[in-house]
Formats: structure tokens, sequence, C-alpha cells
């Protein structure tokens, strides 16, 4: 099964789903697939193969964006989509917040 993260850029949205298998990654963009392989890893660089090409990759990221550097492909600034609402954004009129599962304590 495979997983996913969904990034917007450029006006657009696009989910990103991913399985590793045989020492690399299967990745589907949209319509188009892809073979990876992660070469070598650091702090804030990645080098990995991805269709026969050797590509180095230079990230920062927050909490919300991600930014990817390359020499060949140029930059590209991702915001990351979350994948489950915000709690703060579902409050109730009159609700408690707890942790689920919770359960009432006291009764009136």
């Amino acid at each position: 099964m495979a997983q996913f993260t969904e990034f917007a850029t450029g006006g657009e949205n696009y989910k990103v789903e991913y399985t590793y298998k045989h020492g690399g990654f299967a990745i589907q963009i949209g319509e188009r697939t892809y073979e990876a392989a992660i070469l070598d890893m650091g702090a804030d660089e990645l080098v990995c193969l991805i269709g026969n090409r050797r590509l180095k990759f230079v990230l920062y990221g927050t909490e919300t964006d991600l930014f990817v550097h390359n020499k060949q492909l140029g930059d590209v600034r991702l915001k990351r989509i979350a994948r489950f609402a915000d709690g703060e954004d579902e409050e109730v009129a009159g609700g408690y917040k707890a942790p689920m599962p919770g359960r009432c304590l006291k009764y009136w």
C-alpha cells in the first residue's frame, strides 16, 4: 500500500504517492511514475538516483514549507498540505477539549 503526502506550489496541489520496494522507491505524482533510490543523506542534503540520473538536493523545512534547491533543476518552495484538520478549527460551542478517547468524570 502506498504512502502519500500533499504539497502546493505555483497555485497547484500535488499528491505524491510513494512505495518502498527492492531498495528504492516507486513514486507517483499525478500520471507520472518515477523510480528513485537514496544514495546519500545528510542533515540538509539528499543525493538520489531518479530515473538513472544522479541528483543532489539541499533541503530546508519549516512546519508549513519545504524549500528544495538543485543546481540543474532550480529551486522550489513547497507548501505542505496537512493530512488532518487542525483540532482548533473543530471546536463545538459549549464543548470540552480532551484527548480521545475520553469520558466525563463529573456530572452536574
